[in-house]
């Protein structure tokens, strides 16, 4: 059995702790020892084994993620963004770095030496579905990305604008695979979702944004309040914190929404999972709208990508056509794991 790690981003952000989960049962399926390696960003405080365990009592988001973690294996093995303990590519046969966007150049925890494996042997390092995130790397930027990628074993991203980066940075040639959350179906989901405490009594649109909304996602928001009730997962409470929402009540929330609406390439993701209608709105600011392009051209919805950017699945969509399509790339990207983890 091969021990492998996973690499990845560590926030309190809900798609990035449900790709690390997915990832890992991938691997898992395939016969592998999985551990994630935790990540410490320097924003980071200690805390103390009583203060976790009395906030893990309280019913606050932070620690809905840790009645989550229980589903992931963590590693006593800590990284920071540059920082590794030596010897790390002894205790593992292969190191898997992704999805979510590890490769960002414009976040200051992420596209580090930990995120390109500098510490791991040429023939151990694999990226799975990485994601830069943005369509172009800052000029400053291009030569130290391209020195880290000629190094890899087997190289895939998660979008095709990331392949063309791969391309002109180093040559070559990356392969295009689902975000691991679209390697499980439905039935994986329910299995790992919870009934929120904190959910609307009636018949509700799902709203979560990332980023400012826009005055279109306002509007959208403004006709629909006319007949459903609005929650705001990012809703922020009298105590000034955001809802008690974990990654388990995340899915449950997003899978009983008559509609959601959304910025995130995640909430996007779990609609189309869970065959829901919505429509996922261009964020404003730096362009990230690859993820969003990506995502529309491989269910076959590039038809309703609007001028402004916004992907708009509200009217019926042909939900039997896009589970195939996923099927069919479910497989191709099975295949570009197990050989990336063919010695």
């Amino acid at each position: 059995m091969k021990k492998v790690a996973i690499v990845t981003i560590e926030s309190l952000n809900y798609g990035n702790r449900l790709q690390n989960y997915a990832l890992q049962e991938i691997l898992k399926s395939l016969n592998c020892s999985v551990k994630t390696l935790h990540r410490v960003h320097e924003s980071r405080t200690v805390t103390s084994c009583a203060k976790r365990m009395a906030q893990n009592i309280l019913q606050t988001k932070a620690a809905k993620f840790r009645q989550f973690d229980v589903n992931i294996d963590f590693s006593d093995i800590i990284l920071g963004k540059d920082d590794y303990p030596n010897g790390l590519a002894e205790e593992f046969d292969y190191f898997v770095v992704g999805s979510d966007q590890v490769w960002n150049p414009y976040y200051a925890f992420a596209g580090g030496e930990c995120d390109f494996l500098t510490f791991a042997k040429n023939d151990q390092k694999i990226s799975y579905a990485a994601s830069f995130g943005v369509s172009i790397i800052p000029e400053k930027k291009e030569i130290e990305y391209a020195e880290y990628l000629k190094s890899f074993k087997s190289i895939s991203v998660r979008e095709h604008q990331g392949a063309i980066i791969v391309k002109k940075l180093s040559g070559r040639d990356a392969t295009v695979v689902l975000d691991p959350t679209l390697l499980l179906d439905e039935e994986d989901w329910m299995k790992v979702e919870k009934k929120s405490l904190c959910r609307p009594k009636g018949k509700y649109i799902f709203v979560y944004a990332l980023g400012d909304k826009t005055d279109r996602f306002e509007e959208k928001i403004k006709q629909l309040k006319e007949k459903y009730e609005i929650f705001d997962v990012r809703s922020v409470q009298k105590n000034g914190k955001e809802l008690p929402i974990g990654p388990s009540e995340f899915l449950y929330l997003i899978r009983n929404a008559e509609e959601v609406l959304t910025d995130s390439f995640h909430a996007t993701v779990f609609s189309i999972i869970f065959h829901k209608k919505f429509v996922t709105f261009n964020r404003p600011g730096l362009n990230m709208n690859s993820r969003i392009e990506s995502l529309a051209e491989l269910t076959g919805a590039k038809n309703r990508l609007t001028e402004c950017g916004d992907l708009n699945c509200e009217t019926e969509i042909n939900y039997v056509n896009v589970d195939r399509i996923l099927e069919e790339e479910r497989r191709k990207s099975f295949d570009f794991l197990k050989d990336a983890l063919t010695d």
